[in-house]
């Protein structure tokens, strides 16, 4: 069975001939609803529930975020999937289903084909008002704008909020909104950015090009007026033997072509004391 009909309501299947047995005998995930095949995955329950949306719901917040594949942390994961209808509708009440209602335009909501959801634009900002912190938004914001694979601009965040003025989480998605970076590949750079910029260091370029004697490199951060880069060495630099002995050449010829190069682990992400002050001495005149 195709991915269209392998979530269908219970008179939908009706219609197409199939009795009531063979009814019980699927899956039940949501009343009135029933799938060809059984998950507890968030994916699966999402489209699952999605034939019992009304016109005027949509996904909201964390799911709409899981569906544009936006980084969330840990503390912001759920079981719930969230609905919301604009101001005044009545609620979609399901079990299962954290229901809300909220002010928006419909510019901000969007459609995957099989759903209707909120922007990312519109998701980000709604993030601000669900906890996240500035380094969560600075994360999500980033990927959002990653220019391998945008998700929206610079000037749609901005845009969308505007028309979030005064609401939850709003000062900070002002104050998260200039840090972003449509360059940074991973969370870990982000959050690493973030301090550095909360120690009052000078901004770094976010994964340049830089030439060092024939060879044109990436490097996580760059300070090129001062000749210091920073990498990131995530668990994949560490267990891909291919990758270590290439981050090895790469930093002693840099070293040699006189660049500081600083490298950042995991425990970094948790104190990154250590890591600012050798910024800091690499970075003073």
């Amino acid at each position: 069975m195709s991915e269209s009909t392998s979530y269908f309501r219970v008179s939908e299947g009706r219609g197409r001939g199939l009795t009531a047995s063979q009814l019980r005998r699927l899956d039940a995930p949501f009343w009135g609803v029933r799938s060809s095949w059984r998950d507890t995955g968030f994916e699966h329950l999402v489209r699952a529930f999605a034939p019992r949306m009304p016109d005027r719901a949509f996904f909201y917040g964390t799911t709409a975020a899981r569906l544009h594949e936006l980084p969330l942390p840990e503390r912001m994961l759920d079981d719930a999937i969230h609905v919301a209808v604009p101001a005044g509708s009545r609620r979609v009440d399901a079990q299962g289903v954290r229901a809300h209602h909220v002010r928006i335009s419909p510019l901000d909501i969007t459609s995957r084909g099989w759903c209707s959801l909120a922007s990312v634009a519109r998701t980000w900002c709604d993030l601000g008002a669900m906890g996240a912190t500035e380094g969560d938004l600075v994360v999500s914001g980033d990927r959002a704008l990653w220019v391998r694979d945008p998700l929206t601009t610079t000037e749609l965040l901005a845009e969308t909020l505007s028309r979030y003025e005064g609401r939850r989480g709003a000062r900070r998605l002002h104050e998260a909104l200039p840090l972003l970076d449509s360059r940074a590949d991973s969370p870990a750079e982000s959050r690493i950015r973030l301090a550095i910029h909360h120690a009052r260091l000078p901004r770094p370029a976010v994964n340049t090009a830089v030439r060092v004697g024939s060879e044109v490199i990436h490097p996580d951060l760059v300070w090129a007026q001062s000749r210091v880069m920073l990498e990131y060495e995530g668990d994949h630099h560490r267990t891909d033997r291919r990758q270590w002995r290439y981050d090895i050449r790469r930093y002693a010829n840099a070293r040699a072509a006189g660049w500081v190069v600083i490298q950042a682990t995991g425990d970094d992400l948790r104190d990154p004391s250590r890591l600012l002050a050798a910024l800091r001495r690499a970075l003073t005149p």
